[in-house]
């Protein structure tokens, strides 16, 4: 769904539905968008922060623990595809190599985490599945997540009382509406 698009969002909702359904909340499965055995997240959508960004959003919103590869805050790629494991395990990158901006985003985002933990393990309702236009919302207790997965703007009804997170600044909440940018993401609560 976030880096081949090769899934649309009514079928990402029903795997999850199914994971979840399957495994119950009894184990703990935490989630990864990449690791060592694979190609880094960053090298898989040619560098796009903005589509790391929305499934960090997501990961970090699914019930269990979410797991964050070192390197990924920071936008730590590789050269090229995986032939060699090593692409994947370069090595970090320090200072002013860091991209300050996604290293901001994942810290917002951890802190977002440890205040709601449990939020996300709570009932999760689908609100919305559009796979013409890659919008999937859903509702976790007082929140609502809204993932825009396309190259355009979308915006979609929602009655929330606030807009707390965004993957983009130019997320907004005015009225009854939320404006997503392209590959934009955020969390309201209501």
């Amino acid at each position: 769904f976030f880096v081949f698009q090769s899934i649309a969002a009514s079928q990402l909702d029903r795997a999850l539905q199914q994971h979840f359904a399957y495994f119950g909340s009894e184990l703990v499965l935490p989630s990864f968008l990449d690791n060592h055995d694979m190609n880094r997240f960053l090298w898989s959508v040619g560098g796009d922060t903005r589509r790391l960004k929305l499934a960090a959003l997501c990961q970090f919103t699914l019930p269990q623990p979410p797991i964050l590869y070192y390197g990924t805050e920071v936008g730590l790629s590789q050269r090229q595809g995986l032939g060699r494991l090593e692409e994947a395990r370069l090595p970090m990158l320090w200072d002013e190599e860091q991209d300050r901006d996604l290293l901001d985003f994942y810290r917002r985002l951890i802190q977002l985490r440890r205040q709601t933990v449990g939020t996300w393990s709570g009932l999760r309702t689908t609100v919305v599945v559009d796979d013409e236009q890659g919008l999937y919302a859903y509702r976790c207790g007082a929140y609502l997540v809204a993932l825009n997965n396309r190259e355009r703007e979308v915006s979609l009804e929602c009655r929330a009382a606030e807009l707390i997170f965004g993957t983009d600044p130019g997320a907004e909440l005015s009225g009854d509406q939320l404006d997503l940018p392209p590959y934009a993401g955020a969390i309201c609560s209501f």
